[in-house]
């Protein structure tokens, strides 16, 4: 099951709660980042969409080893969903699973993705000048390009009528990140919130 669509699927049924302050915030700005919580019967699935600098240090495509490191570190930690969400207790909820998005995460240390082997070979020789000419273009662009990594967390309640809210460890862990715009639905209700640093407990 694609936990990012189901997530999206839900928040098509609730209106735009909070569309004048998550607009003025842009597309793509370092710093902030979207949290999206819904609730399908006993799942509750929590949805980060950031700009990798908040959650990496960095959005251009790795090329030293501590780069690569702190990829593989970010990605380690968002694994961790259990240690980065807080839900009450009396919920009894456990942590399933984590999907990661982000072409950063599918790098490997030679450069290039996994689907770039497969155009790894043919036109090298042939267009030797203009393969090299392109390339540099190219590593321009992976230079100064905007990466995103989206994860969606996924927790089992046995009583999810005790959720009624949920703490982040975000803001410890990765300290580019300041701001959390939250919306969520629930069966409790639905609305929206504001994170900080000071701030990252969410109430429904």
């Amino acid at each position: 099951m694609n936990k990012t669509l189901v997530v999206s699927a839900l928040f098509l049924a609730m209106s735009s709660i909070n569309a004048e302050e998550h607009s003025s915030h842009g597309a793509h700005e370092h710093g902030s980042a979207t949290l999206g919580i819904a609730q399908d019967q006993n799942l509750i699935l929590i949805e980060l969409k950031s700009p990798a600098f908040n959650i990496i240090g960095f959005e251009h495509a790795p090329h030293e080893t501590h780069e690569f490191d702190a990829i593989e570190s970010a990605s380690n930690q968002l694994a961790l969903g259990g240690k980065l969400f807080s839900l009450p207790k009396s919920a009894n909820c456990k942590f399933l699973d984590v999907e990661l998005h982000s072409e950063l995460f599918e790098l490997e240390p030679d450069g290039h993705s996994d689907h770039d082997d497969e155009h790894e070979h043919g036109d090298e020789h042939e267009h030797g000048d203009e393969h090299e000419h392109v390339d540099e273009h190219e590593h321009d662009d992976e230079e100064h390009g905007h990466s995103d990594i989206e994860a969606v967390w996924t927790f089992n309640c046995k009583h999810p009528e005790h959720v009624s809210g949920i703490s982040t460890n975000l803001f410890s862990l990765f300290e580019n990140l300041t701001d959390l715009d939250v919306d969520y639905i629930v069966d409790s209700g639905q609305g929206s919130i504001e994170l900080s640093p000071k701030n990252a407990l969410i109430s429904f």
